[in-house]
């Protein structure tokens, strides 16, 4: 994929796709692919053109961004300069308005061996070489493009940005629901069997096409006030209108049915869906006629298909009962020509039809010649023949005995025998070494104690990569047509013949041209509704992402036909696909990502993946569930997949995997027989030498397994594996189900799984999302169209028509307009005051759609506007928006417009921001605009970065002659925070001569008192006699290290005995303070908190409350990690509590200075077990990173929010925030990541440049900082050869804009340093104080 700017947009390029992203819109569209690039590793734009060439150069493309169309070009002209062991790499660029490009020859060891450049001449469609000469050290990376650039310095730009209200989508139509109960601004009332149901217009159009045509169009009913529906039941609607309103539905089987018709009358496809599936939930005996019936005359095929399979199922049952005798003609015929009968004999068939007809025999008996051909008379004995010969109805009817006679002469063998004539079967994978040079097939059901095993031919079963069994119960495996070929053909279980058989010439590979230079790792076939489909995992050397390619098989062409494809997020080696009802779904072994395939649209979809962190290798589908499980110890979790409900939840595992050494592997697969849920284990040792095999069905009333206590029958030697849905590696396969009509494996019968029968049918509540997120979309779209708007707000004489019922749910200032006695609730037209109506407009967006457009130059106003009409999201989001953007050329403005709104977060931000920049804020027009009283804030802080107090002086005498006669009073007030005791006795001097200070002579006398009184604990400015350092702490002795590399400071300082605590968690405050937090001595199970006297370089107890130990112990006896952190000046401790099910749970406290109490906030279960956290605080927010998870925690709002995790998997020891960024690194130190918190997404930087012959000492984990606005990494360096080398500390700077570490030789003294936390913490430090040496 190659993705780059062209105009105003942005394009994503690959073999098969293009995209557009207009940022205007926040919009994706599909543009034409290119037909001849087989991969597109290169591109550049030049003017409205995008020109792209592959990785050989072979060939070259110009993509016409306007008319959306693509030309060929000439590629590189001389290939065959280039001996065969050098490999060219192409690097698109435009210079001078002419396009180049640059190639670099590697050899098979990646080194660069030459360098050239060509340049394209158009005229002529060549290129040229330009026979250039680059130095002998060049080296180009072979994974970036070549950027050409004015570079010049520049400040932050200050961006518009969009924000979603995720909560106010799903919160308004609750809003609105409580509005409907309270009964107000309800317009229109609906009357259905004489009752009466107030309502609202807007919202029932918005949720029903049916109420949309007949409340926008000029039907007559749009114009009363109380419409009459017909044929509803009132207590049906009663529950539609409870849907509409809430989104939810609750559905019993009592009343699914109408519900369904109610639902397909008002065009509500969720609820008729939502009934459809319930149905089919609840099939069993009792009930599978009467919905089929149901089924059949509203045609839901879905319904039909599950009520279908439980007739055949319990056939005999129900043809004994009286709901057969209601059945039509055509449904009776239905029935009995299906394969899948649950019948020991014919004659039960043929009984059925008797007692149908019998039940009204004038009506029915004519109907007996088309019923008979449907009964199988080639499974009858020549007795059974002659006896239904005899029978009256034949006999009296001369046309049914025609048609017997005819049926029986034509001898139709390829009529099957019933499903019940044969026995439910697992097949199973048996080979007799490790190579599975030798193979059997076992067939076996443990409940019934049968097992037979077969032999084939072994290179069938040796090479087949996959295999399945159709609905029309044929079974097939892909194999390779040999050991030296990748080329997969398809084989066929002739169930007659007890053998393979080829079918057809094509294959599946060969249709998708998987790449050659690549790997891959997977093969499934899974038959999805009598369809074959191939699934293959592809991973091309050099992308970091996954293909998952698919084809399905055409049985009438004997072709394979290439489907939409799905690209993955992550690296994906092994998967599990099976099939569900008419769908397909796709896991990746580590189930971070669910997909469902739909045939009928040829497209994938995303759902729900679990929230427990779960490795998988085995599934099957029962009903509509998806069963699957792990291998190994993670066999004791099972997991369930409603595909109805798109939701996970977590059944017992393997009750006891305890029996089993822990050098043995356990190979799971999970299979349905008989309608019930099985799981066989194969365990081998470390060597893959078989050991044992166990199988257990699941009893799910009790929520247990039950050992079956089997015996296989087979060599203690053999090794059970499974060749149907792959779910191991090697090419190992899962399980299917067989039926034997006889009891020698000739005439074996498959049949994909039944439905689980439910015993009672329980009410169901059902939640549509969809409906939550798309009801406010609707309702824009009506606002756009100027439909059923009833009130006009104005604002500065501009007109908004509006729904009064949308502003109430939005905003409470609205709300008690209009719902209350005011005078504006009966006002056509109501002005509003205090708005701007630009602003205005802003705020209508954000209502009717959830979304807000904020830049800076309307933030401030909006805000207003937000604080006036109560709308708190829109208030939040302009605070962070203002946050996100305070800089040096802001700070002041958005400070003073902080201080008028009393918005501390913004105000906090802008003042730090303002201290940083001081000498710059003070010399500018914006600070000379500051009160009386932001001046003398902003200058009696600790955190001014001056250098000198004459600076301070200086800034107050510009502020006070910008408008000296109305400011010259206010010096004395002025003056006394500015630190005398800084000045030195001649700038004192200077300054009591100074015309303002003459001039005024309360401002001498001030001045006088100040320096008399010499305070000493005014303390210097930050930026004066303060250093900012790191804090590392010695291993072996009571000492800490402040270290600052880039000015060559080390001061190693020595504590008595007992002061330096031995730190849990340390951090540094936004005010500078240090704090450790250390265990209570004799405290069981308590923290206390001790802080850093800078003055007295000691350490003192904190004087706050002790806080309660969250952290639990490993098995080893090591502490998990424990952490301190501040966001916006509060507290917080972290530590992880590790559980009995292998997750992990993160428990927070934070600290409440004025009660001095520490406080529970909300917790974050992780996915497993964690031992090392990372809990960097970045802006008001903090996040937790692991190598798998990243997750943000809201103070304001007490909630973690999931967000991206790095693409990278690695487990992360340490991480720094630095601007709006977080950067992590390994304990290891080879991979760098850098987390965007605005953008929610991560880039890998260089890692460790030059190992050499040194390793980084894992026991003590690198430690990243942030020093004088640099990124720093401290770690231990040894020789791994040598077991006595002593170890070096190293200490790097990070060069972003050259993507590279550079050493900067520290001079650390000989000791061995630790940081405390996945950092080291950095503080200012005052060097005077420092006693150390």
């Amino acid at each position: 994929m190659v993705a780059l700017s062209c105009g105003p947009n942005l394009y994503i390029l690959s073999r098969s796709e293009v995209h557009r992203y207009d940022p205007s819109q926040d919009r994706w569209s599909k543009r034409t692919p290119p037909k001849l690039i087989p991969d597109i590793c290169t591109a550049v734009a030049m003017g409205t053109e995008i020109f792209c060439t592959d990785k050989e150069f072979s060939k070259t493309m110009v993509y016409n961004t306007e008319s959306d169309r693509w030309q060929k070009l000439s590629g590189w002209p001389n290939p065959e300069i280039l001996p065969r062991h050098l490999a060219a790499i192409p690097r698109l660029f435009v210079l001078e308005n002419q396009l180049h490009v640059l190639l670099a020859a590697f050899d098979i060891y990646l080194k660069p061996s030459e360098y050239m450049v060509y340049v394209y001449d158009r005229s002529a469609d060549a290129w040229r070489d330009l026979e250039v000469t680059l130095p002998d050290k060049t080296s180009v990376g072979c994974g970036f493009p070549c950027h050409v650039a004015h570079q010049e310095p520049h400040d932050a730009v200050v961006r518009p940005r969009s924000y979603q209200d995720e909560s106010y989508l799903h919160g308004f139509l609750g809003t609105v629901g409580d509005l409907q109960k309270a009964g107000v601004l309800q317009d229109v009332v609906l009357e259905v069997e004489d009752r009466q149901f107030p309502c609202h217009r807007l919202v029932l159009s918005a949720a029903s096409p049916y109420f949309r045509a007949m409340f926008t169009s000029d039907m007559a009913e749009s114009r009363k006030e109380t419409v009459v529906l017909k044929g509803l039941d009132a207590g049906m609607f009663e529950e539609i209108l409870s849907y509409i309103y809430s989104g939810t539905l609750n559905v019993s089987l009592d009343k699914v049915q109408p519900l369904y018709q109610a639902a397909d009358l008002l065009q509500l496809d969720y609820v008729r869906d939502t009934c459809s599936s319930y149905m089919a939930m609840n099939v069993e005996r009792s009930t599978c006629v009467d919905m089929y019936k149901f089924a059949d005359a509203f045609s839901a095929d879905m319904l039909r298909k599950h009520c279908l399979k439980c007739i055949s199922k319990h056939f005999a049952k129900v043809a004994s009962s009286e709901e057969l005798f209601s059945l039509s003609v055509n449904q009776l015929t239905e029935i009995i020509s299906h394969d899948e009968l649950d019948v020991k004999e014919e004659t039960t068939v043929w009984e059925a039809v008797v007692r149908w007809v019998q039940h009204s025999r004038e009506d029915r008996l004519h109907h007996l010649p088309s019923i008979l051909p449907h009964i199988r008379f080639n499974l009858l004995t020549s007795d059974d023949m002659a006896a239904i010969l005899e029978h009256p109805l034949v006999r009296e009817d001369p046309g049914s005995s025609e048609v017997i006679r005819n049926v029986v002469q034509k001898e139709n063998s390829v009529l099957k025998p019933r499903l019940g004539m044969t026995t439910e079967l697992a097949l199973m994978f048996v080979y007799y070494d490790t190579e599975m040079t030798d193979c059997d097939m076992l067939f076996m059901n443990p409940q019934q104690g049968k097992y037979i095993s077969c032999s084939y031919d072994s290179n069938i079963l040796r090479l087949a990569r996959g295999g399945t069994v159709a609905s029309d119960n044929n079974i097939y495996i892909l194999a390779c047509e040999s050991e030296e070929s990748d080329r997969l053909f398809l084989f066929q279980y002739s169930h007659a013949e007890n053998v393979w058989e080829r079918v057809g010439v094509s294959s599946p590979t060969e249709t998708l041209a998987l790449a050659t230079d690549g790997e891959r790792f997977h093969y499934l076939l899974v038959g999805v509704d009598q369809v074959l489909y191939y699934l293959a995992i592809e991973w091309t050397l050099g992308n970091t992402y996954n293909l998952l390619r698919m084809a399905r098989y055409n049985r009438h062409t004997d072709q394979w036909q290439e489907c939409s494809h799905l690209e993955l997020n992550k690296r994906c080696h092994q998967m599990v696909a099976l099939s569900c009802g008419p769908n397909l779904y796709f896991f990746p072994i580590n189930l971070t990502e669910v997909y469902c395939y739909i045939p009928s649209q040829n497209r994938w979809c995303k759902r729900t993946p679990p929230r427990i962190s779960a490795d998988i290798c085995t599934a099957v589908a029962m009903g509509t569930e998806i069963f699957c499980t792990g291998r190994d110890r993670d066999v004791t979790q099972m997991m369930v997949y409603n595909t109805v409900s798109d939701s996970w939840h977590e059944l017992t595992g393997w009750p006891n995997p305890e029996v089993l050494s822990p050098h043995l592997y356990i190979h799971p697969w999970l299979f349905v027989l008989e309608n019930q849920l099985h799981l066989s284990l194969a365990a081998s040792d470390m060597y893959e030498k078989p050991s044992g095999h166990l199988v257990y069905v699941y009893d799910r009333s009790a929520d247990a397994w039950r050992d079956l206590e089997v015996t296989l029958g087979l060599p203690d030697e053999a090794g059970v594996g499974c060749c149907f849905e792959c779910c191991v590696a090697h090419g190992a396969f899962a399980l299917t189900s067989f039926r034997e009509s006889c009891p020698t494996p000739p005439t074996q019968w498959a049949r994909p799984t039944n439905m689980a029968d439910s015993p009672v049918a329980f009410p169901r509540c059902y939640q549509d999302d969809n409906y939550f997120f798309g009801f406010l979309e609707v309702v824009g779209g009506f606002q756009l169209s100027g439909v059923l708007q009833d009130v006009v707000l104005e604002v500065e004489d501009r007109r908004f028509p509006c729904h009064r019922l949308v502003l109430s749910a939005a905003s409470p200032y609205f709300q008690a307009m209009f719902t209350s006695g005011m005078a504006e609730s009966r006002q056509k037209t109501v002005v509003l005051q205090g708005l701007d109506a630009g602003m205005f407009e802003e705020i209508l967006e954000y209502i009717y759609s959830g979304s807000l457009q904020l830049s800076l130059d309307k933030v401030q106003p909006l805000y207003q506007a937000a604080d006036l009409l109560q709308l708190d999201y829109v208030r939040k989001a302009c605070i962070d928006y203002m946050v996100m953007n305070v800089q040096r050329s802001t700070c002041v403005d958005l400070y003073k417009f902080a201080d008028a709104f009393s918005v501390d977060m913004v105000q906090r931000r802008s003042l730090q921001t303002i201290h940083i920049h001081f000498a710059k804020v003070a010399s500018s027009e914006e600070f000379c605009s500051l009160s009386v009283n932001q001046l003398t804030e902003i200058i009696s802080h600790d955190e001014l970065d001056v250098k000198e107090e004459t600076t301070v002086w200086e800034a107050v005498v510009r502020w006070v002659q910008h408008s000296r006669e109305d400011r010259l009073h206010h010096l004395p007030s002025i003056l006394s925070h500015i630190r005398f005791n800084l000045l030195t006795s001649d700038d004192k001097a200077a300054i009591l001569e100074h015309p303002l200070v003459r001039e005024d002579p309360g401002s001498s006398e001030v001045i006088r008192n100040v320096v008399q009184k010499d305070n000493p604990d005014l303390k210097p400015r930050l930026g004066m006699a303060t250093t900012e350092m790191a804090l590392v702490y010695n291993i072996d002795r009571n000492r800490l290290l402040f270290m600052n590399p880039q000015q060559g400071k080390y001061i190693s300082c020595s504590y008595e005995p007992g002061t330096l605590p031995n730190p849990v968690a340390t951090t540094v405050t936004s005010d500078n303070n240090i704090y450790i937090l250390s265990r209570v001595p004799g405290g069981e199970g308590r923290l206390h908190l001790t802080r850093y006297n800078h003055a007295e370089n000691v350490w003192e107890c904190a004087n706050m409350s002790s806080v309660s130990r969250l952290e639990e112990l490993r098995r080893d006896g090591v502490s998990v990690d424990q952490h301190l952190v501040e966001v916006e000046q509060i507290l917080y401790y972290l530590a992880l509590e590790r559980r009995k099910d292998n997750s992990s749970l993160l428990r927070m406290t934070k600290y409440i200075r004025e009660t001095d109490q520490w406080q529970e906030c909300s917790r974050l279960l992780l996915g497993k077990t964690l031992y090392d956290i990372l809990t960097p605080q970045c802006g008001p927010y903090l996040y937790f990173l692991s190598g798998t998870e990243v997750h943000r925690y809201d103070p304001s709002q007490d909630r973690w929010i999931r967000r991206t995790p790095a693409m990278v998997q690695t487990d992360l020891c340490s991480a720094v925030a630095m601007g709006t960024e977080i950067f992590c690194t390994d304990r290891y130190f080879s991979h760098t990541l850098v987390y965007d918190t605005e953008s929610d997404s991560w880039q890998e930087l260089a890692g460790w440049p030059d190992p050499g012959y040194r390793d980084v000492r894992t026991l003590t984990t690198p430690q990243l900082f942030v020093l004088e606005n640099q990124l720093h990494i401290l770690f231990e360096a040894h020789d791994p050869d040598l077991d006595d080398a002593p170890s070096e500390n190293l200490v790097y700077v990070y060069d972003r804009s050259a993507d590279a570490w550079r050493d900067l030789e520290a001079a650390l003294p000989d000791e061995r340093y630790i940081g405390r936390g996945p950092l080291c913490p950095v503080a200012h430090m005052y060097l005077p104080y420092l006693q150390g040496t």
